[in-house]
């Protein structure tokens, strides 16, 4: 590794095996990353030189103060625009600067308050669900005492997608997605792994 880059992972391969562990853990992997060599990590994953930092301060200065001079990785863009077409998330320069100034309104913080009791409404419901859950898997005598607790396990990432699809519905749409949230959240967990397996591949396969 050249003296002049940040510390990081060392492998053969031009680093192809960190692929592997990312997609098994992506969080673990990247928490072991910040742990073991700091807040700035350099890694080759194949074509491409990635930094990675993780302070802060540096954050801010890649996403605000210099993001003029940072572009994203091109194969992730391509993957997303499939299904993305050229919107706020995909866009980057003028054409993003025109998309973000026809949003800003939406996030004004008078705005903000609003959106609140539609929140609140969705966060209670998925409560209530949870609560049903429990009460019908505890048993008659747990039922039976006050003092008695029942849990489930939550797949938490599904729950909070789904917590956000209703909220999404409510602000935007003005209505309640109600049992067609599940099967939006499995649709777009569904989508977000075939994204990351696609953005891994070296080359998109044909539509057919």
């Amino acid at each position: 590794m050249a003296a002049d880059r940040p510390p990081g992972p060392q492998t053969r391969w031009w680093g192809l095996p960190l692929v592997g562990e990312i997609k098994r853990d992506v969080l673990g992997f990247y928490d072991r990353l910040r742990r073991d060599y700091g807040d700035v990590v350099y890694m080759r994953i194949g074509p491409y030189h990635e930094y990675t930092v993780f302070h802060p301060d540096a954050i801010r200065e890649v996403l605000v103060t210099q993001a003029r001079h940072f572009v994203r990785m091109k194969r992730p863009l391509e993957v997303l625009r499939q299904w993305n077409g050229d919107g706020l998330l995909i866009t980057e320069g003028d054409l993003w600067r025109r998309h973000r100034r026809l949003v800003t309104p939406a996030f004004q913080p008078s705005r903000l308050g609003k959106y609140v009791p539609s929140l609140v409404v969705s966060g209670y419901e998925l409560l209530d669900e949870w609560n049903v859950e429990m009460t019908r898997g505890s048993s008659p005598a747990a039922s039976a005492s006050p003092a008695a607790s029942a849990s489930i396990d939550v797949e938490f990432e599904s729950a909070m997608t789904r917590l956000t699809m209703e909220f999404t519905g409510r602000t935007l749409f003005g209505t309640s997605l109600g049992d067609r949230t599940k099967d939006i959240s499995w649709a777009v967990k569904t989508l977000s792994k075939v994204a990351v397996d696609e953005m891994f591949a070296p080359f998109t396969w044909p539509d057919w």
